[in-house]
């Protein structure tokens, strides 16, 4: 494979890259915050689990979890039980089964809501060390992805450098040559 196809894509895992490591940053940002906004009653108004089968015999289980609360008289629904847990809804039976415990349908919860966008909310406020995890691993791979893309990039600055180099030796041996070859020669 050439040099461009690799450069590529590591330009294109890069570009993907810094949209996954924004959004960890604003998922952090979140939980963080979250530890300071305010408290509301709410109820949880489903609970479900999704079994899916990948492969032979693998199963994944997944959790579907909606409550709803109450912000100034109007009525907020939400999905996100975690910022600890967002986008990690694939999980072991035991602590699936311990999800279902913790949250069953009708139970009672206090909800952590944000004050200047109500609608955004968590049951269980805070951050964990898989958030940081996560963009540290995103840090990583865009590190390496900028080496490698600069290498090629002053790989390509050297060829180009020494065919200009290759191209003024020759416009000095033109020079040399008498009139009339010149002409012959640069046309």
């Amino acid at each position: 494979m050439s040099d461009i196809v690799y450069a590529a894509f590591f330009l294109m895992a890069a570009s993907v890259d810094c949209v996954f490591m924004y959004k960890s940053v604003v998922d952090i940002i979140s939980s963080l915050n979250s530890e300071h906004w305010p408290q509301t009653p709410g109820v949880i108004l489903e609970m479900s689990d999704t079994t899916a089968e990948v492969g032979e015999g693998d199963v994944h289980r997944s959790y579907k979890c909606y409550y709803s609360y109450n912000v100034g008289g109007k009525t907020y629904g939400s999905y996100l039980l975690s910022y600890k847990q967002k986008g990690v809804s694939l999980m072991s039976s035991h602590t699936l089964e311990m999800m279902m415990d913790k949250y069953p349908v009708g139970k009672d919860i206090l909800v952590h809501y944000n004050p200047k966008h109500p609608h955004q909310s968590v049951v269980e406020k805070g951050c964990t060390p898989s958030l940081w995890g996560a963009l540290s691993i995103q840090i990583i791979v865009l590190i390496v992805a900028s080496i490698f893309i600069y290498g090629f990039a002053t790989h390509q600055v050297k060829r180009l450098d020494d065919s200009s180099d290759d191209a003024y030796i020759e416009l000095k041996n033109i020079e040399m040559l008498s009139g009339s070859e010149v002409s012959s020669y640069i046309f």
